[in-house]
C-alpha cells in the first residue's frame, strides 16, 4: 500500500501481440487503436499505458505518420524498444498501470478489456496476460473449488466410515453436524467481510477432519452405553458427560495453537487464524449440541441402531 501511495500503482496488465512485422505502419495503427481504445473507455481504472506508439507520440509530438515513423522509431534507444517489442519473435507488448481496485473489480476490468480487444477494427493476435492475470487465475484455481474439495472430503470420510462401520447410520450421523459447520463458516465470513482465499479455501478440509474426530468419539461412547443396556436418553447424557471435558480441552488447546496466526501482520494469514478459532468453535458446538439433538431424534427408530 505504501509503493503504491508512491508510484501509483502495482497492478499492470500486458497485452501481448503478434504480428508478421511488429514494426510496421499498420500494426503500429492497430497498436495506437488499442491504446486509445483503453485510454478513452477505461480511463476510470486505467493509469499509465507504455507502447511502442506512445513513445513515438512523445518523439513526434503525436506528428508521426507512414512517411517519418521510421526516422523516429530509429531515434528510440534500443534498450527501450526491446522492452516493447522483439523483431525476431515477431511480438510486441501494451503495458497498462492499473488504479487500486478489488479482486471483483479487476475481474470486472479483464471482462470489459477483452471486450474491447473484440473490436472489428483490430485484428492483431493479442493475448491478455501480465502477472496481476496470473495472480487472478491463480486465485481462482485455488478458490473456485472449494466447494468440490469440501463436498469430496465429506464423501470420503462417509465412504471410510461406512466400511469400517458397515452401518449406514452411523457414517450419516458422523458426518450430518459437520455438513452444518460448513454452511455456519460461509455465513460467518459474509458476516464478517472475509474474502475467500487461497488458506481459507481450505478450512473445509480442516474442519471435516477436525469436527469428525470430535464426532466420532461422542458416538463411539453412546454404542457403548448402548450395547450396556442402558436406555437411549441415559446413553446420550452418559456420552456427553464422559466426552465433552476431553473434547473441549483438545478443542481449546487446538484454538491456542492456530489464534497465533490472528496476530500475523500479513492479513490472508491473519484472516485465516480467525476462520480457524471461530470453526473449531462451531465444531464444538455442533458436537455437545446439535449432535446429541441428532441422536436423540433420529434414534427413536431402533432399526436405525442396528449393528
Amino acid at each position: 500500500r505504501e509503493l503504491r501511495d508512491i508510484i501509483g500503482s502495482t497492478d499492470r496488465v500486458v497485452l501481448m501481440y503478434e504480428a508478421d512485422d511488429v514494426s510496421s505502419f499498420d500494426t503500429l495503427q492497430q497498436v495506437d487503436l488499442i491504446v486509445d481504445l483503453d485510454e478513452t473507455k477505461l480511463q476510470d481504472d486505467v493509469s499509465q499505458i507504455t507502447s511502442i506508439t506512445v513513445l513515438l507520440d512523445q518523439l513526434s509530438q503525436q506528428n508521426w505518420d507512414s512517411a517519418n515513423y521510421e526516422s523516429y522509431l530509429e531515434n528510440i534507444p534500443s534498450d527501450q524498444l526491446r522492452l516493447l517489442q522483439d523483431l525476431e519473435t515477431g511480438r510486441g507488448v501494451i503495458n497498462i498501470a492499473l488504479a487500486e481496485m478489488t479482486d471483483e473489480e479487476f475481474s470486472v476490468f479483464v471482462d470489459e478489456l477483452e471486450m474491447l480487444l473484440d473490436d472489428e477494427n483490430i485484428t492483431l493476435d493479442i493475448t491478455v496476460t501480465g502477472q496481476s492475470i496470473v495472480e487472478q487465475e491463480m486465485l481462482e484455481a485455488m478458490t473456485s473449488d472449494r466447494m468440490s474439495m469440501t463436498l469430496i472430503g465429506i464423501g470420503l470420510v462417509f465412504f471410510a466410515l461406512l466400511v469400517i462401520y458397515r452401518n449406514f447410520f452411523k457414517a450419516l450421523i458422523a458426518v450430518l453436524p459437520i455438513i452444518l459447520i460448513v454452511g455456519w463458516s460461509g455465513g460467518v465470513m459474509y458476516l464478517l467481510g472475509f474474502d475467500y482465499t487461497p488458506l481459507t479455501s481450505t478450512i473445509g478440509a480442516l474442519i471435516i477432519g477436525i469436527g469428525t474426530e470430535f464426532t466420532i468419539l461422542i458416538l463411539m461412547r453412546f454404542y457403548e452405553f448402548k450395547n450396556m443396556k442402558y436406555s437411549h436418553q441415559e446413553s446420550i447424557e452418559k456420552a456427553i458427560g464422559l466426552m465433552s471435558k476431553p473434547i473441549i480441552v483438545s478443542a481449546v488447546t487446538t484454538m491456542g495453537g492456530f489464534s497465533a496466526l490472528i496476530f500475523s501482520d500479513f492479513e490472508i494469514l491473519s484472516n485465516f487464524g480467525i476462520m480457524t478459532v471461530i470453526n473449531i468453535s462451531l465444531a464444538l458446538i455442533s458436537s455437545l449440541i446439535v449432535l446429541p439433538a441428532l441422536l436423540g431424534v433420529m434414534g427413536q427408530q431402533a432399526k436405525v441402531f442396528s449393528s
